[in-house]
């Protein structure tokens, strides 16, 4: 199964997702919107790994206090657009002692550098930049656990499915 570790955003931060993509599509963005089901915070993707209880027991050792992040500017990767968070100490030391757990185990994962973003739309296309003209709503919330998430296509796209939570402290 695919698998990889996550924040969740709440109820609420997911509203404040879905009027920036409200935003990118009346600003004439076009391309397969994100669910609000699936919007997550990677912190480290491994793929296709059998045993979702190991990749648990390997993360005993993280130790991270909840935290609260706050959404800020959107961005893209080439045809991919998503939304920022504000710069976090916590949240880039989380994802260095998952990833660090996942490499001192020997699990594979992808090791791109991590820039913390929230998918929002993928295969866009659009002639012209419209990001600077989309403003992101205020919105924050307590990062209070870990999620070890399974992606799985679905009839409609791609599906992601919480399977286990590792509580913070």
């Amino acid at each position: 199964m695919r698998l990889f570790l996550a924040v969740l955003p709440d109820e609420a931060v997911r509203d404040a997702l879905c009027t920036v993509q409200q935003r990118m599509y009346e600003k004439g963005l076009r391309g397969s919107y994100d669910d609000r089901n699936n919007f997550h915070l990677t912190l480290a993707y491994i793929g296709e790994y059998p045993d979702p209880q190991e990749i648990l027991r390997l993360l005993a050792p993280v130790r991270c206090g909840r935290f609260s992040l706050s959404l800020s500017a959107p961005g893209c990767f080439r045809r991919l657009y998503w939304c920022g968070v504000k710069d976090s100490r916590e949240l880039d030391t989380l994802a260095a002692q998952v990833r660090q757990c996942l490499k001192n185990a020997g699990i594979p994962f992808d090791q791109k550098p991590f820039v913390p973003h929230i998918t929002l739309l993928r295969k866009a296309y659009n002639d012209n930049d419209v990001l600077q003209h989309v403003m992101v709503p205020d919105a924050a919330w307590e990062v209070n656990r870990i999620s070890l998430m399974r992606s799985e296509r679905g009839e409609h796209g791609v599906i992601y499915t919480e399977i286990a939570r590792l509580s913070l402290q």
